[in-house]
């Protein structure tokens, strides 16, 4: 679910940023798409096939017999979507049904109406009203999560707090800090949680199945994360040796001639992160600047995904100059620079500073050599 939620993220911003070209317009028979500081569809109006939105605010009325795929500020859908859902903004409210999966990237998101598919929300607090039922699984990661409606499959996530005061057929999987049941909860199945506290459970829950409960690592006596590192780390690997095995030749020119003066790399990544997303805003609320500012948002984003596997083999190679006295490329630094780059993710203080500063200078080293190429 994750890979196809990612996949989908991708794929919309790229519509969005080719379709933007023309203002806008139906991009093609099945997709139409729609631009604006404010942009409304009535209650009247059938989307006859997908449907891309950007703009600070999009209220969906009508009926889209397509996906729905917005970036805004804030999202209000009133209207049956007859497929999937993908929404990335601040405030998320879905008031109607919706026939397909919902995957939402966002502060926070409240589902009043049923989902027939699957639900996977990344973002602040996740609201799912008593009146709402979803058909498949509740896939959560953020800060909060209530659930009063039922749901078909299972629960799974990770959060701060959890609480469900409604049916859930397929059990409950979740790390947080509190979970909890209410008087109308009814868990169809095992209930297996990690946690620093005991379930707290009111007299009225029903739970058909086991509870198993791990606790979570404590600060008193913290454990190393082997499994996590493990499998952050296999993760890792396999993006960075991709990269590495079709672009083998291009990394070594740009480790040969992208990290030095490695500190004025990290001053330059640091300007990109802060002022790209400053003058992309300006340009995305101009009409003239929309087209530019869509661009430089895709070749943002762009950059970030290259940087974090390309940080790996930048490490390997600063660790080959280090003990070797050279710079180099290869399969066992770039396995030994992916290694330590996520071990320093592990490590109090020091750790996460120095994977930032790494992340920036990478960064950095892309614009450096992107300019002198252009120059």
């Amino acid at each position: 679910m994750i890979i196809k939620f990612m996949k989908q993220i991708i794929i919309f911003l790229f519509v969005l940023l080719i379709t933007s070209t023309f203002g806008s317009f139906p991009a093609m028979a099945s997709t139409t798409v729609r631009t604006g500081q404010s942009v409304s569809i009535s209650e009247q109006q059938v989307v006859g096939g997908d449907f891309y939105a950007l703009g600070n605010s999009v209220t969906m009325s009508g009926k889209i017999e397509g996906d729905f795929q917005v970036l805004a500020g804030n999202v209000t859908l009133n209207g049956q979507v007859d497929n999937d859902i993908l929404v990335i903004g601040g405030t998320v409210s879905i008031h109607a049904a919706v026939l397909g999966d919902v995957r939402v990237v966002a502060g926070d998101v409240t589902i009043a109406d049923s989902v027939s598919g699957n639900v996977a929300v990344l973002g602040g607090r996740l609201t799912i009203l008593s009146t709402a039922t979803i058909g498949g699984d509740v896939l959560f990661y953020g800060g909060e999560a209530v659930i009063d409606g039922n749901i078909n499959g299972q629960v799974i996530g990770n959060a701060d707090s959890v609480r469900i005061d409604g049916a859930v057929k397929g059990g409950i999987n979740v790390t947080a800090r509190n979970l909890t049941l209410g008087e109308r909860a009814d868990i169809g199945a095992n209930i297996q949680y990690i946690s620093s506290s005991e379930l707290v459970r009111a007299a009225g829950a029903v739970i058909t199945g086991d509870i198993v409960r791990n606790d979570a690592e404590s600060e008193s006596n913290p454990g190393f994360p082997v499994r996590t590192l493990a499998t952050s780390f296999l993760m890792s690997l396999f993006a960075t040796l991709s990269l590495f095995l079709v672009f083998r030749r291009p990394l070594t020119q740009f480790v040969s001639t992208g990290i030095n003066s490695f500190g004025i790399k990290i001053l330059i990544g640091f300007a990109v992160i802060i002022l790209t997303p400053i003058i992309i805003s300006i340009l995305l609320v101009s009409v003239l600047g929309m087209f530019i500012g869509l661009i430089g948002l895709f070749v943002f984003l762009l950059g970030l995904f290259v940087a974090l596997p390309l940080m790996n083999v930048v490490f390997g190679a600063m660790m080959a100059k280090l003990i070797l006295k050279r710079y180099e490329v290869s399969a066992l630094w770039v396995s030994l620079g992916t290694l330590i780059v996520q071990l320093l993710l592990f490590i109090p203080f020091l750790g996460m500073p120095i994977f930032i500063a790494l992340l920036l200078g990478t960064l950095g080293s892309i614009v450096s050599i992107i300019y002198l190429r252009i120059r």
